[in-house]
C-alpha cells in the first residue's frame, strides 16, 4: 500500500484545514512545515516579511526536519500563495529536502489570485512535477471537498494508480 505525507505550511489556517482533508482523503500522515522564527499574526506584518523574503531570496531555516521520506512513496504538499508564489517555509522544505523519485503533488489555498506562479515553481524545485496539475482552493471556499476530490482523481488517474 503506498505511504502518504501531507507536508503543509499554514499560517491562517487555511492550508491547515485543506491539508486535513486531504489526510482524512488519503489516509497519509500529516507534518506541518514550521519556521523557526513564526510570522507575525497580523496580515500587514506578515505580508512585508513575506515579501521581503521574496525579494532578497531568503528562505527561512525550519524548526524541524520533516520525518523520514524514505518510508514515503507520495508527498503531497500544502502552501499559501504569498505574492503569487510558494511560502517561504515551504520553500525552505522543498530546498532542502530531497523528493527525487517519489510522486510530489502540491496544492495551494488563496484570497482569489489562484495558482500565481506556483506550478512553475514546482517544476523547478521538482522537475518530474511538472506535468502534475496543482490544486488552487480559494481559502473559505465551502465547495473545496468536491474539488478536492476531483483533485485527487485526477492525479492518480496521470499517475496510473
Amino acid at each position: 500500500m503506498e505511504k502518504i505525507l501531507i507536508a503543509y505550511y499554514s499560517h491562517s489556517g487555511n492550508t491547515r484545514k485543506l491539508a486535513q482533508a486531504v489526510q482524512e482523503k488519503t489516509g497519509g500522515d500529516l507534518w506541518e512545515i514550521q519556521p523557526l522564527v513564526p510570522y507575525p499574526a497580523g496580515y500587514e506584518e506578515t505580508s512585508q516579511r513575506a515579501r521581503t523574503e521574496q525579494v532578497e531570496q531568503n528562505y527561512p531555516e525550519l524548526s524541524s526536519t520533516p520525518p523520514d521520506l524514505e518510508a514515503y512513496d507520495t508527498v503531497i504538499i500544502g502552501t499559501p500563495n504569498w505574492w503569487g508564489s510558494i511560502a517561504w517555509p515551504v520553500r525552505t522544505f522543498l530546498k532542502e529536502t530531497d523528493l527525487f523519485g517519489k510522486t510530489v503533488l502540491l496544492f495551494c489555498t488563496h484570497g482569489g489570485s489562484g495558482v500565481g506562479n506556483i506550478k512553475k515553481e514546482l517544476a523547478e524545485f521538482c522537475p518530474q512535477t511538472e506535468r502534475t496539475p496543482v490544486l488552487a482552493v480559494y481559502g473559505k471556499d465551502p465547495d473545496k471537498q468536491e474539488q478536492l476530490s476531483s483533485w485527487l482523481e485526477t492525479v492518480y488517474r496521470l499517475h496510473g494508480e
